[in-house]
């Protein structure tokens, strides 16, 4: 989702939500059992996690090396459920952004400034948590794309000086 800064310098960020200001929550009893399950869902995987980091970290399965890493990029988990805990209230509609409150945006990319959500320059800053968790988002993305390059390389470096 593009969000635009109305009256400035052309701003925009680039946010990891494909809905915002969606009036979901409003839809009743449906949406109280979709968010029970995926609550449900998050706290058994974070659960599975943390079991997972410590009998890594406990057993050492592998080397100290290849531990540490795998427990690293498992436990990054945590940083995409506590970005994307701050963004769901952006996305369900409780917390409203934008210059039309009452429209609903659904877009993962927009070229054009219409469909881009716009913001006032001077109320930006009341959605700054949403581009802060965003960030964790995106630093969540990323980092678990290159862990399997770094993994790699350290199995290489491993497997190198060997002795």
């Amino acid at each position: 989702m593009v969000v635009a800064i109305f009256n400035s310098t052309g701003d925009s960020f680039w946010i990891p939500a494909y809905s915002l200001n969606d009036r979901v929550y409003e839809s009743g009893f449906l949406f109280v059992i979709f968010a029970f399950f995926q609550i449900s869902i998050y706290i058994f995987t974070g659960y599975v996690i943390v079991r997972t980091c410590w009998i890594f970290l406990s057993i050492k399965v592998f080397h100290e090396n290849m531990n540490i890493l795998m427990a690293w990029f498992l436990l990054q988990w945590f940083e995409a459920i506590l970005a994307k805990i701050v963004i769901i209230p952006y996305q369900i509609g409780l917390i409203v952004i934008g210059i039309d409150s009452k429209k609903t945006y659904y877009d993962w990319w927009a070229s054009d400034e219409n469909e881009m959500i716009q913001v006032r320059k001077d109320i930006g800053s009341s959605i700054i948590p949403l581009y802060i968790s965003s960030y964790f988002l995106w630093h969540y993305m990323y980092s678990i794309l290159f862990a399997i390059l770094a993994i790699g390389l350290e199995r290489v470096c491993a497997t190198y000086y060997i002795q």
